[in-house]
């Protein structure tokens, strides 16, 4: 009788390890499908709340945006857009006409974008086997900022004296600094996006004005040849 009982009790046993396997095993696979899913909503969000978010600054010049998000430390740093630039900001979802998302937003839980590049960004992310994914899984190539800019020489004809007039539009970052051909400098507001100029000449030759970018402190330089100085 002993014998019997303690084969029972080890068959038992071994059918409660197995039962413990199989439901481990669901556990898992219910809950890798759970978050298979969370994912999925939360690309497809991203992908509604990218295109939304670009609708809406095509149409009113500006981001639906609530306050400033202040903890993009959240995300790392590789993980981020190379080419944002300027703030980020909390996503108004009630700016934006018949917006219907799946991830649960809630104090805590936001979507965010950067002013620059317009990248939305979910700082709470989702956890699929130990890898968290913030954004959608686009790959960036870092751009490198250019400026575009035109002038005019006044007056055009031969003369003493004459008057750089130079207009510079920034396209890709906010202006920060133009160091100008006297070496002097003039700051400007943060994420200046255009200005114009004026520099007095008094001799034929290159004139070069050094543009310094907002955030990337990168230079870019633009040299106009003066020619009709008598």
């Amino acid at each position: 009788m002993k014998s019997n009982r303690g084969v029972t009790l080890l068959t038992m046993g071994i059918a409660v390890i197995i039962i413990l396997i199989i439901l481990s095993t669901i556990f898992f696979n219910v809950t890798s499908k759970m978050r298979a899913q969370e994912l999925d909503n939360l690309y497809n969000d991203l992908t509604i709340l990218s295109d939304k978010v670009n609708i809406y600054y095509n149409k009113y010049g500006n981001l639906p945006i609530k306050e400033e998000y202040t903890q993009i430390s959240n995300i790392p740093t590789e993980i981020l857009n190379p080419n944002d630039y300027g703030k980020y900001y909390i996503v108004d979802l009630s700016a934006m006409e018949n917006l219907s998302l799946n991830t649960a937003v809630t104090e805590e839980n936001v979507f965010v974008v950067n002013e620059g590049s317009h990248t939305v960004y979910f700082p709470s992310g989702v956890n699929l086997d130990g890898v968290i994914y913030y954004r959608l899984p686009e790959e960036y190539t870092e751009v490198s900022s250019s400026v575009d800019f035109s002038y005019f020489i006044d007056p055009a004809e031969a003369t003493e004296k004459a008057t750089i007039n130079l207009k510079i539009e920034e396209i890709t970052n906010g202006i920060k600094t133009i160091i100008y051909p006297d070496s002097s400098a003039k700051e400007f507001s943060e994420n200046t996006k255009t200005v114009e100029e004026q520099y007095e000449v008094t001799q034929n030759g290159d004139y070069k004005f050094e543009v310094i970018l907002n955030n990337t402190e990168e230079k870019v330089d633009i040299t106009i040849t003066v020619s009709n100085i008598s």
